[in-house]
């Protein structure tokens, strides 16, 4: 499977498939690589300490394609920092050479 998983990878990195159809893809494959790992071939769990009633919603299985949209990551506020970072760079050069000419001027014979 993680063949298959690093091929698909592989496929999308070079461009041969576009994002939806990879994320749709890996789900499909994550959801397998699950499935077969919960088929008994692992040592089984202890069984939850839970007071709660068991409820109709724990019962319900969830995998990755149940859901529709991939969420995207928000972009970090680079362009908006790097702004400020220059102003301020700019305003304390304008302030050292202002202070730079002052100086000159009140220092000379």
């Amino acid at each position: 499977m993680t063949s298959t998983l690093r091929m698909l990878a592989k496929a999308h990195a070079d461009g041969k498939l576009d994002r939806k159809d990879y994320v749709k893809q890996r789900r499909q494959l994550i959801d397998a690589i699950v499935a077969e790992s919960g088929s008994g071939s692992a040592a089984p769990l202890p069984p939850p300490v839970s007071d709660l009633p068991p409820s109709a919603d724990s019962a319900r299985r969830y995998t990755l394609t149940e859901f529709d949209a991939t969420v995207e990551l928000p972009k970090p506020l680079v362009t908006a920092n790097r702004r400020r970072a220059w102003w301020v760079v700019g305003t304390l050069a304008a302030a050292l050479v202002l202070i730079g000419l002052w100086l000159w001027r009140s220092l000379r014979p």
